[in-house]
């Protein structure tokens, strides 16, 4: 005969595979605790539930509040930053308007070359720089087309 028709005594003496349900299959394996069911959850299950319920909406509640103060703060902080940079801005732009206004006065009191040398002496530089080249290339393009 065939091999599988007459399977090895070895064979015969191996346990059955795993079953879902039958404490695994193995040797010694316990069905009393895995087997027993119930009609339905039982009170202190119940219970716990609830408690987890009560809990998870707790925890929802929390989180939702944190996270309007979370956005109230950053929205104050943003207007606050807002009106900061709207006062830096208003502050450089009366400083530029002052600067042109000074520098208009200067050059209309005076012509050519003296006009040049005026916007270019160190009075009229801007603080912390060197020179001010972007002045002084406007003014010669200014005085080369007149």
């Amino acid at each position: 005969g065939s091999l599988f028709e007459h399977p090895p005594a070895m064979m015969e003496a191996m346990p059955a595979p795993p079953m879902p349900g039958n404490g695994g299959g193995y040797p010694g394996a316990h069905n009393d605790v895995m087997t027993t069911t119930t009609s339905g959850p039982t009170d202190a299950v119940a219970e716990w539930r609830a408690a987890q319920y009560q809990a998870a909406v707790e925890s929802d509640a929390a989180e939702k509040r944190e996270l309007q103060s979370i956005r109230e703060e950053a929205a104050a902080e943003r207007e606050l930053m807002y009106s900061r940079r709207d006062k830096q801005l208003e502050a450089a732009y009366r400083t530029n308007r002052e600067r042109q206004a000074v520098s208009e006065q200067v050059t209309a009191s005076l012509s050519g070359w003296e006009a040049v040398w005026a916007l270019v002496s160190d009075e009229n530089l801007v603080p912390d720089k060197k020179s001010d080249l972007s002045r002084f290339k406007q003014l010669l393009t200014r005085l080369k087309h007149t």
